[in-house]
């Protein structure tokens, strides 16, 4: 059986046959070889062609690479496409495009869902969502603790073991990390003063309840480059404000920068409510269709206690998601 075309050229018709994008190819590779590129995608998708695929009798290696790559564009749009069916794995994938090194976190999501043949309905969504769970863990705990900086090592560990259908293996790389659960749990707890980190455990917090409810008429999409962070109680609140005469000066600077303390707003939304009064804040608040935001309008007024339930519930919701027992 005669191979006519060069991997590359076959390349090239998926690209005139599907929406491929020139990202795919990067991700394609790294999470077929389990490490970062060595030289242009193209070239390193020949030297994988090379090493991988022979001829058979009853399928030419090009063909066989060209069945490859389509199984892979199905699972990369998934990822990229918000095309999960699933709420519980499409919120958690959201997350995580959200969290930064996307393109790490796009390479291990193609490797889980190839090992599973995961097409976005109900199929292995246990596994799937124990895993992805564990990768969140790892996230959030590089992102909420300063001196621990992002490492690839792991990432692309647990690709390899689950391209060698070893998904124990795959699971216990991300869960070898330096981090005890208690000390993260510590972490979401605490002051989040960076605006970004905690704009994405919010936005967390909505995208897990929101994968409690069962499926309706109406849903609610999270627009997350949209969100700006609010505080309710505002950072630097004004003299004869009722934020200093509502609340004492320790638990000001206890809790204004706690979870319990935040929600979402538009830009514009959130430039009108800036660091005014309960009451002013209110008439902004009620301008957005956010309910987590439009509970805090419906109140008359708020004091210490509504914070620390706030800040309580929050917590619960994301220790629950991300299972912290």
């Amino acid at each position: 059986m005669k191979n006519t075309k060069r991997p590359n050229e076959k390349w090239m018709d998926l690209e005139s046959a599907f929406e491929l994008k020139n990202d795919f190819i990067g991700r394609w590779v790294e999470s077929r070889n389990g490490r970062q590129q060595k030289y242009s995608a193209f070239n390193d998708v020949e030297d994988y062609y090379r090493k991988h695929y022979k001829n058979g009798v009853q399928k030419s290696a090009i063909e066989s690479f060209y069945t490859d790559v389509k199984e892979d564009l199905v699972y990369y749009n998934l990822i990229i496409n918000d095309n999960v069916e699933q709420k519980a794995i499409r919120n958690k994938v959201r997350f995580l495009l959200n969290a930064g090194n996307q393109k790490y976190t796009i390479n291990l999501l193609i490797a889980l869902f190839r090992h599973f043949s995961y097409k976005g309905n109900g199929e292995h969504s246990e596994e799937i969502i124990g895993f992805i769970t564990a990768y969140e863990r790892l996230v959030l705990f590089i992102l909420l603790n300063r001196y621990v900086r992002f490492s690839n090592s792991q990432i692309y560990a647990a690709i390899n073991f689950l391209n060698q259908n070893q998904y124990p293996e795959a699971l216990n790389a991300l869960n070898e990390s330096l981090f005890e659960e208690e000390e993260l749990k510590k972490l979401i707890n605490d002051d989040i003063k960076d605006n970004t980190v905690a704009k994405l455990l919010v936005a967390k917090y909505i995208w897990s309840k929101e994968a409690q409810i069962d499926d309706d008429l109406v849903a609610q999409d999270l627009y997350f480059d949209k969100c700006t962070l609010e505080h309710i109680i505002p950072q630097k609140p004004k003299k004869g404000s009722n934020w200093l005469r509502d609340f004492s000066p320790v638990f000001l600077r206890s809790h204004t920068y706690l979870l319990g303390n935040m929600t979402l707003l538009t830009h514009k939304i959130n430039a009108t409510a800036k660091n005014y009064d309960f009451e002013v804040k209110k008439q902004a608040y009620r301008k957005t269709k956010l309910a987590m935001t439009k509970e805090i309008a419906a109140k008359d007024s708020i004091d210490e206690g509504f914070i620390k339930e706030r800040h309580q519930a929050m917590v619960t919701v994301l220790y629950d998601d991300l299972r912290l027992v």
